[in-house]
């Protein structure tokens, strides 16, 4: 084998690396649709299963937080570090054109009050099917009218394909590092016996 045939390997890993990439990027973009965003809007399901609640937008004065699952809503209040209420809203997660159905609650963390920087589960679980349509709304029923507005946001992230995508990232990586080292070995060869 010719010495310049050499070349072709770390031109292979490149390529190899750029794949893999575009697979892992594609992957990505299959796991956003594992995130739904409660802001009155419906949304059809990619993932079917248990999805957990991510909460954000929280002000410093917020420090504890209770959920309560009723027949007719969620309920989901913040207090200050007198336990004086700061914020309190009404969230419904329901199938498209059904009546509220509060056994789409799978857990909820604690009926009691949650010191929130300390919180080590989620705040709930919601069970949602594939193919079908929800309708997700959340509003505010206290009197407080601050412009700051609790985020809440569903996620739920199939294993099966975040791994894919953490191979893939992997792969690309590490080719691309291996054709890089192979590449300079190479030209530093092809120096060394133009020098001799």
């Amino acid at each position: 084998m010719k010495f310049k045939h050499l070349f072709f390997i770390p031109l292979i890993m490149i390529l190899i690396s750029v794949a893999t990439s575009i697979i892992a990027f594609r992957y990505s973009k299959t796991l956003e649709q594992g995130y739904i965003k409660i802001n009155q809007q419906e949304t059809d399901v990619v993932f079917d299963g248990e999805y957990f609640v991510v909460l954000g937008n929280l002000s410093d004065s917020e420090t504890f937080i209770e959920v309560e699952s009723t027949e007719d809503d969620i309920e989901i209040t913040t207090y200050d570090e007198e336990n004086n209420i700061i914020k309190d809203f009404q969230v419904i997660i329901k199938e498209k054109d059904q009546p509220y159905d509060n056994s789409i609650i799978k857990k909820v963390f604690s009926d009691d009050l949650i010191l929130i920087d300390e919180m080590e589960d989620y705040l709930f679980y919601v069970g949602l099917e594939e193919d079908k349509t929800y309708e997700f709304s959340m509003t505010q029923t206290d009197s407080n009218n601050d412009d700051q507005y609790l985020d809440l946001v569903l996620v739920n992230l199939p294993e099966h394909l975040y791994n894919m995508k953490d191979l893939n990232e992997g792969i690309s990586f590490t080719t691309l590092v291996f054709a890089v080292l192979s590449g300079l070995t190479l030209l530093g060869i092809a120096y060394i016996k133009k020098e001799d």
